[in-house]
Parts: structure tokens; sequence; C-alpha cells
């Protein structure tokens, strides 16, 4: 006699017993996903930038997530599985070195560029230039400007500004940022905002003769000087032109006179930078003009307090010689 089953229990018997004799196939490897080799992945941890904002790791997160297969040394696979999770003040990166160095390098980028959150109260300073130009010292801080983001609060939008910025009339820098980071900028600029070195710069005009001539209103030790590098016998004062001055890199100081029968010169300076603890003066460009046939475009370091001759020529030559003396107020 045969037993009639319902329909529905042949279907569980025909289940049961693929059951029974198969097992599980394992995880296929999807022609999407990239295979990559249990001895090639490495885990790391990416500890959030300073100033980033979770929202921006958030995305971070999300442009350089993807799916991958691992396969086991035994030649089976794992997967798929995430390669970047969201950890507490970072992120975990499970992928190739290759990989992971590319994330590492989007997240420095990323925390270069992207604005600075700042939760915490910013303060405002205004600071006012006193001897050095307003927009040399806003150049200055460049390195400590960045963007901060600000919000009122945890629900509200994110607003960006600039966390320094200059005017020139009337001059001063405005800081909005952290205490720390005002802090760090005005710090800087009382270093540099001093008041530039006074210098008295001394040009005097020489004849050199190989006859004998008074050699009037010479300091004794120039006549010296000249005497041990030139061969001429005699040396004679044609003019003196002298100035007090603020020494400023990059802006230009003009010496200007006459001599002989209605002969005129110019001498212009233009300093390059002040080593006071060297005492050397560096000038970029010294440039001497004058009605006759003498004159020269160079550049030198002088000795605070020595002699330097600059120039010389013709069979009487005339010489320039300059010097710089440090003035102390």
């Amino acid at each position: 006699m045969k037993t009639l089953l319902p329909l529905g229990a042949l279907l569980l018997v025909a289940c049961a017993a693929t059951a029974a004799g198969q097992q599980a196939a394992p995880p296929a490897a999807s022609p999407e996903l990239p295979v990559i080799a249990a001895d090639q992945l490495v885990l790391e941890y990416l500890t959030l930038p300073e100033g980033m904002d979770r929202d921006v790791l958030s995305s971070l997160i999300r442009l350089n997530r993807r799916q991958i297969m691992v396969r086991n040394t035994d030649g089976s696979l794992r997967g798929p599985l995430e390669n970047c999770q969201d950890a507490d003040s970072g992120m975990l990166v499970y992928d190739t070195a290759d990989y992971v160095k590319g994330v590492k390098l989007a997240m420095v980028k990323v925390s270069g560029e992207a604005p600075a959150a700042a939760d915490a109260p910013l303060m405002t300073e205004v600071y006012v230039p006193r001897f050095v130009e307003v927009s040399r010292l806003f150049s200055l801080l460049q390195p400590l400007q960045r963007t901060i983001a600000t919000r009122a609060s945890s629900h509200q939008p994110w607003e960006q500004h600039a966390n320094v910025s200059f005017q020139t009339s009337p001059a001063m820098i405005v800081f909005n940022d952290t205490p720390d980071q005002v802090g760090r900028m005005l710090e800087l600029l009382q270093r540099v905002d001093q008041a530039p070195p006074q210098m008295l710069i001394t040009c005097w005009l020489v004849r050199g003769s190989f006859d004998q001539q008074e050699g009037r209103d010479l300091p004794s030790d120039l006549v010296d000087n000249l005497r041990r590098l030139l061969p001429y016998r005699e040396y004679g004062l044609v003019t003196t032109a002298l100035v007090r001055t603020s020494i400023l890199a990059g802006m230009e100081r003009s010496l200007r006179g006459s001599f002989e029968t209605d002969g005129q010169f110019d001498l212009t300076l233009r300093p390059g930078a002040v080593d006071e603890s060297g005492h050397r003066l560096a000038f970029e460009r010294i440039e001497f003009k004058s009605s006759g046939a003498v004159q020269f475009d160079t550049s030198a370091v002088l000795d605070f307090n020595e002699y330097t001759v600059l120039g010389a020529a013709g069979a009487n030559p005339l010489l320039v010689v300059l010097q710089v003396k440090p003035v102390q107020d």
C-alpha cells in the first residue's frame, strides 16, 4: 500500500535531503570586487588630525570606502569586507599598503585645506603696527593663517571665515581665532615689529695722485688704508656726503652732492639686510653716477666702522669710499 503525502510535505523532504547530502558553498569572488591575498593586507588606525571636523572625516571615509574579498592561505575566500571604518577619533583602514598610503595622503591634504573646526570660544584681537608696514606684517603671518569653521550650535550649519585680516587706513591687523592661535600670531608680530636700526652712512670722494698734495680733511686711518691698498703717493678729499637713516630692506636711499667745477654725483643705496650680531650691512644695490666718466653699479656687504673702496677710474682716479656706522640712541 502506498502512502500519499501532501505536496508541501514533499517539498520539505526534498529540501531536507539536499541539506543532508551537501555542505554550504563557500562565497564566490564577485568579478566586480578586488581579491587580495591575506598576506598583502595591512590594518592601520589613522588618527583624526587636529582641527579636522568629524563630518569631514566621515566624508573622507565614504570617498575611500570599498568592498574587498580576502583570499586566505588555504585558497578560501572571505568577504565581502568594507576596508574603511569610523573608529572613535579616527578611522580603521584594512587594505593593501599602497591603498592605505593613498588614504593617508588624502587625509593630510584634506586636513591642510579644510577649514579648522572651532567649537571652542574664539577671541578677537586688534594689532596696530608701530614700525613695519602693515602689509609686510600680514605676509609674515602667512604660515599661521587659516580658515575657521564655526557654528552657533551642533544643529546649526558651519560658517567659514579667515582667522586674520588687515587694512591699511588706518593700519591694523584683526585676529579672530582661538586664544592659543591668536597668542602665537601676536608673539610673532611683536618680535618683528621693531624699530629699524639707525645707520650713519658716509661717502668720501677721494682723488689719488702720484704728485705730492695736501690730504686735507681725510681721516688719517683712511689715508693709511688707501696707501696700503693702492700705489698712489697722495690722496686728496674731493667732497663728502653723509646721511643718517633707518635701514629698511628694499628701501632705497640716495646721497647727492657736487664736486670740482659744477660736477654732480648721485649715490643710490638699496639695503638688503642688517646683520647686527655680525656687524654687517648688505646692500642689494650700490649705484654711483657722476657728470664725469665715473660710474658703477654693484652690490656689497659692508662691515660696520670699516672703510670700503667701491670704485676707481682714470689716470688720477676718483675713489668712492663708504663707511657704515650704527647709531646708538
